[in-house]
């Protein structure tokens, strides 16, 4: 398990404490000290991958400005670390399934107010097991790159994925978030001498928060915060595409038509029907694969990872359900307020709104970032709560 504290390493802070390791289902967990020998170097880590080849197996972590490569189970690390000097870190890696020699990798990008030529997100491949990188270019992901279709063009994340469904290929997902003419893209490659194949560019698709709260946006908010995307493993024209909420694509392959559509909302009151009501800000997408066995075979099984928690649907995303259960605890007050005349409490929560425990039970009174609350001891119906870059009052009865 890889760990990460920070939304990107800034020189001077230390971000996640490395990589845990379990021999023993996820009971117990070790720290691996020998990852970095050099304690001054940030170790976050992103994502985690492994391969078997030949009897070998390869683990290989990314996070930071690092890409880590072990092939005795985590006891000794090489290191490959990214010549670039602007704010680039590694976000995503994947084998390719046909030959595991083949290895990518790919970054986000921290926009300054002014961009130099050749700045944006990155794309890393490796034809000897994640041994060593090269940067390949990738059109219209740097900043005034000779090979970007429209000038200006440049991106803030690439995603990539690989699927059973087109196993000699890998596919990335970026969007230029440049002008004029911004644009997404989905394109594929094996890599290396290999050209990118344009698999579909795109327009902008809008996405709704809730019942008439709508939100014009990038696939609503794919950037450097929220940067998933998935190839279906049963067909390579359907994708998933995840940053604020989750839209679904289905490629039209004889017409080149797509179709997007939003399959989750911003919170689960947010809905039109409860079946799609999981949470914000997509940080995670997982198929799970079928066998010939299963009575699920050729439907599309996936686990998202959201800041509410985790969900899964078993029908392409037609009905989400929400497994946090009661023993996943994983929700972030940035204060607590109580009030005058009871035990009640009231708090501003990252990402899960202001919530209040009145007479034992939680309840949400706010949809937004949550921050710090107060009661008003002379009203105790009355709090003051500040959100986003707001203050304001509510009733919290």
């Amino acid at each position: 398990a890889g760990t990460r504290l920070t939304a990107f390493t800034y020189p001077g802070y230390e971000g996640g404490i490395g990589i845990l390791k379990s021999t023993n289902g996820g009971i117990s967990w070790t720290l691996l000290e020998n990852l970095v020998p050099n304690p001054t170097i940030a170790k976050n880590v992103e994502v985690i991958k492994i391969s078997f080849d030949a009897g070998i197996e390869t683990i290989i972590a990314a996070g930071g400005k690092n890409i880590y490569r072990s092939i005795d189970g985590g006891l000794t690390w090489s290191i490959f670390q990214n010549p670039a000097t602007f704010l680039s870190e590694f976000i995503d890696l994947e084998f390719n399934l046909s030959n595991p020699q083949y290895v990518y990798a790919s970054t986000k990008f921290a926009r300054n107010s002014i961009i130099n030529t050749g700045e944006g997100a990155q794309f890393f491949e490796s034809n000897d097991n994640g041994f060593t990188w090269t940067l390949k270019d990738v059109p219209d992901a740097n900043y005034n790159s000779p090979s970007n279709s429209i000038p200006g063009h440049f991106s803030e994340a690439i995603a990539i994925d690989v699927t059973p469904a087109d196993p000699t290929f890998v596919y990335i997902h970026f969007n230029s978030g440049g002008s004029p003419s911004p644009e997404n893209y989905i394109r594929k490659t094996i890599g290396f001498a290999n050209p990118w194949t344009i698999v579909k560019n795109f327009n902008y698709t809008p996405c709704v928060f809730g019942p008439g709260i709508g939100m014009t946006g990038n696939i609503c908010g794919f950037d450097r915060w929220c940067h998933e995307f998935e190839v279906s493993d049963v067909a390579s024209n359907i994708f998933y595409v995840g940053g604020t909420v989750l839209f679904k694509g289905v490629l039209n392959t004889t017409t080149n038509s797509i179709v997007w559509t939003q399959i989750t909302f911003y919170h689960p009151n947010s809905a039109t029907t409860c079946e799609n009501g999981t949470h914000a800000d997509i940080r995670e997408i997982i198929q799970i694969p079928t066998t010939s066995s299963s009575p699920y075979l050729n439907r599309e099984r996936l686990f998202i990872g959201n800041d509410g928690g985790i969900a899964k649907t078993w029908n392409g995303g037609n009905y989400f359900r929400n497994i946090n259960g009661y023993g996943l605890g994983i929700t972030q007050f940035y204060s607590i307020g109580g009030f005058e005349s009871s035990d009640d409490l009231i708090g501003g929560a990252l990402d899960n709104g202001i919530l209040a425990n009145q007479s034992g039970y939680w309840s949400q009174k706010l949809s937004t970032d949550g921050g710090w609350t107060q009661m008003d001891y002379e009203d105790p119906t009355i709090a003051y709560i500040a959100y986003l870059a707001n203050i304001t009052s509510a009733n919290v009865v």
